[in-house]
């Protein structure tokens, strides 16, 4: 995960933060409800606690809701912002996600039967 850049339009309050995640690259958001995840590049796979799953392509959005918890896995290389949400998206807690669980995707889990990870 890298985070590119932090700004904001001229004239505008709103602030966007701008990642790019490699392909299999997962990321955890927390505190994040209220905010816009754009989809710029690439293919994002969206899993939102309490809120199902979503295939995010370039121009696609997503507003965080429930708890504000969501896994973002790339399915090939993409970047995306983040932001939107009434308050700065700095403060959103991005946690990568390491090792083993970070090799698969929730499409490649399907021969668990689709009871998924719990």
């Amino acid at each position: 995960m890298q985070a590119i850049r932090q700004g904001q339009a001229a004239g505008q309050t709103t602030q966007w933060l701008h990642l790019e995640l490699e392909r299999r690259e997962m990321l955890v958001l927390a505190d994040a409800r209220g905010q816009t995840l754009e989809c710029r590049t690439g293919e994002l796979w969206l899993t939102e606690d309490g809120g199902g799953d979503r295939i995010l392509r370039p121009g696609e959005a997503h507003v965080v809701a429930g708890n504000g918890c969501l896994v973002v896995s790339a399915c090939q290389d993409a970047r995306f912002v983040l932001g939107g949400g009434g308050h700065d998206p700095a403060t959103v807690s991005l946690q990568p996600v390491r090792g083993f669980l970070a090799s698969l995707l929730p499409h490649e889990l399907s021969g668990l039967g689709g009871r998924g990870l719990a």
